[in-house]
């Protein structure tokens, strides 16, 4: 994967500077110049250059001389990295990976799952939704989660809540009562 395109330019032109501050470089074994660069490697956790000597034609591992860009380059991969997959669905160029992209997720499909939103739940889950039933429209408690399990895990009151809407359900027997909505399933149905 060529990293290129997640590095923004003022990282690629660190890098070139550091590229340029090699050609000074002496090598460790005979103190000559270092003549051409061999092979580069610029990868999340470490940047090395290889580099031949002009004279006694050593190959040298340079790391030292790339340092100060590291954390600056790390900071944009793990960027990209953080992104979910590729989705492309109603604006949404990336599936959620945590209960915020959740949250917008669901905004873009409420329509499609006949609900609208209430207000804030008090503080026993997120939020209180009115959901079309029958014909009649029903107030209901929401909880928010990435994977319908964590809402055990976050002390969240389950009696108390009627609905879990998730991107992944994992939950594998719920309660009787709670209903859980895995928008990942939902989108993969909306696009047939």
């Amino acid at each position: 994967m060529a990293l290129k395109w997640f590095i923004p330019m003022e990282a690629r032109n660190a890098w070139k500077d550091a590229k340029r501050r090699l050609r000074g470089t002496k090598c460790r074994s005979c103190g000559y110049g270092l003549a051409r660069l061999l092979d580069q490697t610029l990868g999340a956790k470490d940047f090395s250059v290889t580099v031949v000597c002009r004279k006694c034609g050593k190959r040298t591992a340079v790391r030292e001389a790339l340092s100060g860009i590291a954390e600056t380059v790390r900071h944009h991969v793990d960027s990209a990295a953080a992104a979910g997959a590729p989705l492309n669905f109603r604006g949404i160029l990336n599936e959620p990976k945590d209960e915020l992209g959740v949250v917008i997720m669901f905004g873009r499909l409420m329509d499609d799952l006949g609900m609208e939103y209430v207000s804030k739940a008090p503080s026993v889950a997120d939020a209180v939704l009115r959901v079309r039933k029958l014909g009649r429209w029903t107030e209901q408690v929401v909880e928010f989660e990435f994977r319908s399990r964590s809402a055990l895990s976050q002390g969240n009151d389950i009696p108390s809540i009627d609905m879990i809407i998730c991107w992944e359900n994992n939950w594998r027997n719920p309660p009787a009562h709670l209903k859980i909505i895995a928008l990942r399933d939902l989108v993969a149905k909306l696009r047939g």
